[in-house]
This record gives structure tokens, C-alpha cells and sequence, in this order.
């Protein structure tokens, strides 16, 4: 598969230059907003869902109360190789598990009471497929924390058509756009894909912490919140039982 050849690669060129200071990733920036907005410290149990360097995994083991976080990528590279040596240069060891996997396809059921996406939701191949099993791995009362880069509702099918066929060549690999799963979703379809699995909105606006925000590309936070009620009380009940 292209994306896991992708970021493979990534990785392990990533791993030739392991001593930088990971946590001045501006991204970060979002948990303290997260708290501050919601008046909720992160704690318990927490998925980093495409944690990728393990880079907000060790924030979380280093500033908050959490007592454990089980960070998951698809990349064996990241999990086998770099998480390890991340939480070990930060003496983190203890709170964090290193754990490959799809973020789409877990076993976690209502395990958690955080679950945080950054920058990884964008590569789902069915945002449907992913929240349902997001959605699965909270409590109730859980909250999911993404960051994503979004496009506006009014992009059109065919400016997606374009993008996949277009060719790129990153990390010595060669292929059209369409073969990875970067998807840069509307932002209307990470909100109705969390509600169709019985996510509650709590908040969504743009917030540029990196330069991501380019044109009509903007970067955006999405915080859900899983309730009691956690589906759709109006939605058409044969939708409700579909695959």
C-alpha cells in the first residue's frame, strides 16, 4: 500500500534526525486550547489515532493527568522504531503504548476517554469507517480532539478528480495523488461523518498553528464529545443499520 510505504519512508529518514525538540510542534497548541475552551483537563485514558513520531503522545504523558496513552499508527516504522526512541528520550516509557494498527479497523471498545487526531484523520479512506471506530473506542462522555486541514463545503467532485490525477514524487517514491489516502475532506464531512456515529459537535474553527492554512486549504479544529444519547435519534432507521 502507497501510504504505508509513504510514511515508512518518512519515518525512517525522520529517525536520522530524532535529537530536535518535539514538543515546540506548534500543533500542541490545540490541547491547551482544548482545556481552556472546554474547561475539561485531559486525563484518564487516552488513543492517539495516527500518532505518528509520538509527538503528542509524550505531551500528554509529560503535562497532563492521563494515566495511560496508547499510541496508534499504521506505520511499522513509527511503532517498532521511532515511538520507542522518542518515549524513551523523554523518560516517558511507562505511560505510553506503542501500538500498530488502523485507526479505521480497532478492537478498543468504549476504552477511552480521549481520543486525538492530528493530521491524521485527512488520510482515512472513509471518514464514516473511522468515526464509527472512534466513536466505538470512547466512554460515554469521551471526547475526540482533531486537527485537520479542511476544504470548504463548496469545493466540487471534479476539483478532486484533478488533484488524485495528479502525479507527485516525495520520499523516492513516485505515484498519482489518488493512490494515497490524503484526502484533505469539507469540513461539512468530518462533522456529519462524527454525527452519523453519534458524536456531538462541541466546537469547529480555523486555527493555524504551522502555516497549514494556505488559500482555500485552511487548518481547523474539531472537538466531539460522545454523550449518553451517542445516535442520531431522526436518522433513517435502514442508514442506521447499514454497514
Amino acid at each position: 500500500m502507497i501510504e504505508t510505504e509513504f510514511h515508512n519512508r518518512k519515518y525512517k529518514e525522520e529517525l536520522e534526525f530524532s535529537h530536535h525538540d518535539l514538543l515546540s510542534n506548534p500543533r500542541l497548541k490545540v490541547l491547551q486550547h482544548f482545556e481552556n475552551f472546554t474547561k475539561t483537563k485531559i486525563s484518564g485514558k487516552v488513543l492517539d489515532s495516527g500518532c505518528g513520531n509520538g509527538y503528542a503522545s509524550i505531551w500528554i504523558a509529560k503535562n497532563t493527568k492521563a494515566e495511560q496513552i496508547t499510541s496508534l499508527d499504521i506505520s511499522p516504522v513509527a511503532i517498532e522504531h521511532l515511538v520507542p526512541l522518542n518515549i524513551k528520550r523523554y523518560g516517558v516509557e511507562k505511560k505510553i503504548v506503542p501500538t500498530i494498527g488502523d485507526f479505521s479497523n480497532t478492537n478498543f471498545e468504549s476504552s477511552f476517554n480521549f481520543v486525538i487526531a492530528f493530521g491524521s484523520l485527512h488520510h482515512s479512506e472513509c471518514l464514516f469507517t473511522t468515526f464509527k471506530s472512534i466513536s466505538a473506542s470512547l466512554k460515554i462522555n469521551g471526547y475526540v480532539i482533531a486537527h485537520e486541514p479542511v476544504m470548504p463545503n463548496y469545493t466540487t467532485h471534479s476539483h478532486y478528480i484533478d488533484k488524485y490525477n495528479q502525479i507527485e514524487e516525495k520520499h523516492e517514491l513516485v505515484f498519482k495523488h489518488g493512490d494515497r489516502f490524503d484526502r484533505f475532506y469539507r469540513e461539512a464531512e468530518y462533522i456529519s461523518a462524527a454525527i452519523y456515529n453519534g458524536l456531538d459537535l462541541i466546537h469547529c474553527d480555523e486555527f493555524d498553528v504551522s502555516g497549514a492554512s494556505d488559500g482555500v486549504l485552511k487548518s481547523k479544529v474539531f472537538y466531539f464529545k460522545k454523550n449518553k444519547i451517542d445516535y442520531v435519534p431522526h436518522l433513517w432507521k435502514p442508514l442506521m443499520h447499514a454497514d
